[in-house]
């Protein structure tokens, strides 16, 4: 395993950024068992633009009162993809400079005149014999301005292809997975990626305008564009306010005065300030909104203008700190696991037998489960510095690594030491006779003494662990707390270094500098691109679901489906 996704170091062609806003009919159902449905959502409007990355182009537009609006949507979509590839199919000549061919020339000769030297791959990819032979050296630019972006490998610049059809368009929700999906449940076939922000930054987009500052470049340019004055401006550079809960219909859209104070409350959002009240206020006043669906589509607008230019940003920012443009993955963790493959330049040699994948799988062990009473001891000067985290203190590593598994228990005299957190915690399920007398008793006052065996947990416990696997340096600390080691009935060994380190460390540094100066966009992003990474190393991959939304319109729609039935893979429809 390596980095290979070379193709995701240039800008995606465009992005389209979309935003729905629903009608809130309320009611009061009951709903799965104990809950309530409180209200009901059906889209009422939507805006959407298409900004081209390399160029700066928006194209725009924004609807309201639809019928059928999410079918329209894809329908408007696909018109717009149309469009876009049209403009993909047509390859621009390269446009040539003095300083371009000279760039060209000089580009991957400055160390050594005997190699060649792909800028895409940041790396020498090929020795060669003399300066003729120049076969494998290519003139790389861009297909849709023309400019050059250097001199590249010939099978490196072939990864950078951008085709009709073929290349995806991302589409860019704020929370599309949480929202805006539910709303839509069609698809627009391969052409399209569904994104959303929030998949990426878990922060909402009042405080993501707030972060940005005066940096919103897109959305000052369409105001100024249409003639809106520096003031009015000002007032679109933030997020603005709407009465969810108060637009019940499409009648609503028709009432020529803002709603009172009061109906700005929302279920979910809570109560707004007065301040927030009064913006609004000025938002009506000084956009000349003659009823609500005016001020709604001024909304929706405000919204996806924001958006682009918090997507713009973090592309920006993502570009800087790794060269990948965010806008070809669907979410952090993908992100962070090609800049961490491609800052290392590691390469991992994968298991080809399933029989060591297995053997590694049953050391992993998340999510403790237990209740605990929180216990807090003030230090004692006298005692000296006290580590209690035993990997600060851990020597260097060999330049080999055991895993090992076999069968152990702690002795009885160890228990009481060890009891309010026991080590080496297992993933298994629990037995009846392992319950403490008061959760014996809660079972049989809430169950009728019916125990059913529960599924596996991470427990904590001091029984015996049975073929229990562990890594050898976990393994010494254990030792230390008095485990006795009853069998070794299986050894892995492996070469290991601190590959990873460099990539912790500098995302670490970054965060640290960022939140130094108090830019808690960038901090955020630093410290979520190494727990992500921990999390992609740790996934776990049987519980993917490949999800295929079909339609059945013609007879090769029909037989598409036929045959993803028809496959082995095939769980069910």
């Amino acid at each position: 395993m390596e980095f290979k996704n070379y193709g995701q170091i240039i800008n995606a062609p465009c992005i389209i950024i979309a935003d729905f806003k629903a009608d809130n009919k309320k009611c009061d159902e009951l709903y799965g068992g104990s809950m309530h449905k409180l209200a009901e959502q059906k889209a009422n409007s939507f805006s959407y633009m298409v900004y081209w990355i390399d160029t700066g182009d928006v194209w725009g537009l924004s609807y309201t009162e639809m019928k059928m609006l999410p079918k329209n949507l894809f329908v408007k979509s696909i018109q717009e993809l149309v469009r876009i590839n049209e403009i993909l199919a047509v390859k621009h000549e390269r446009k040539v400079t003095e300083k371009d061919k000279k760039n060209f020339a000089d580009q991957g000769w400055e160390l050594r005149r005997t190699q060649i030297f792909s800028y895409i791959a940041s790396k020498t990819i090929k020795e060669i014999e003399n300066l003729e032979t120049m076969v494998d050296k290519v003139w790389d630019h861009c297909h849709i301005t023309g400019k050059y972006r250097g001199s590249a490998h010939n099978f490196c610049n072939l990864k950078l292809r951008i085709e009709a059809w073929k290349t995806p368009i991302p589409i860019i929700f704020y929370n599309f997975r949480e929202y805006d999906l539910h709303l839509v449940c069609e698809s627009v076939g391969r052409s399209v990626n569904a994104h959303q922000i929030r998949q990426f930054m878990n922060t909402s987009l009042a405080k993501f305008a707030e972060n940005l500052g005066n940096n919103k470049p897109i959305t000052k340019k369409h105001f100024k564009d249409l003639g809106y004055t520096d003031e009015q401006i000002d007032l679109v550079t933030r997020k603005g306010v709407q009465p969810y809960d108060y637009i019940d219909s499409q009648d609503r859209f028709k009432e020529t005065e803002l709603p009172p104070f009061h109906e700005f409350h929302s279920i979910l959002g809570g109560k707004i300030t007065q301040k927030d009240y009064e913006h609004a206020q000025k938002i009506w006043k000084e956009f000349n909104c003659k009823n609500l669906g005016e001020y709604n589509d001024l909304y929706l607008k405000i919204d996806v203008l924001l958006l682009a230019d918090v997507w713009t940003e973090f592309r920006k920012m993502s570009m800087e700190s790794d060269g990948l443009d965010p806008s070809h993955y669907t979410s952090l963790p993908a992100l962070s696991w090609d800049s961490m493959l491609k800052m290392t330049e590691v390469k991992i040699e994968l298991f080809t037998d399933m029989a060591m994948h297995d053997f590694i799988e049953k050391s992993k062990h998340r999510g403790l489960t237990m209740a605990v009473h929180r216990y807090f001891q003030a230090n004692n000067p006298k005692m000296g510095e006290k580590w209690l985290d035993i990997t600060l203190r851990t020597k260097a590593d060999s330049c080999r690594g055991l895993c090992l598994g076999g069968n152990a228990h702690f002795p009885y005299k160890t228990h009481d030491y060890l009891s309010d957190l026991p080590p080496a915690v297992e993933n298994v399920a629990v037995e009846k006779d392992w319950l403490s007398p008061y959760n014996a008793k809660l079972v049989e006052k809430i169950d009728g003494d019916c125990f059913a065996k529960t599924e596996k947990l991470i427990i904590p416990h001091l029984g015996k662990r049975n073929y229990y696997v562990i890594h050898y340096q976990e393994l010494q600390y254990y030792v230390k707390l008095r485990m006795i080691i009853d069998e070794v009935t299986e050894i892995l060994s492996f070469e290991q270094s601190n590959w990873l380190a460099p990539y912790i460390s500098l995302n670490t540094e970054n965060h640290n500098e960022a939140k130094k100066a108090g830019n808690t966009f960038l901090s955020d992003f630093f410290i979520l691109k190494n727990n992500a990474c921990y999390g992609k190393t740790i996934e776990n991959v049987r519980k993917y679901q490949d999800v295929k939304l079909m339609r059945n319109i013609n007879e090769q729609d029909e037989k598409a489906l036929l045959n993803k039935i028809c496959s082995l893979r095939f769980k069910y429809a």
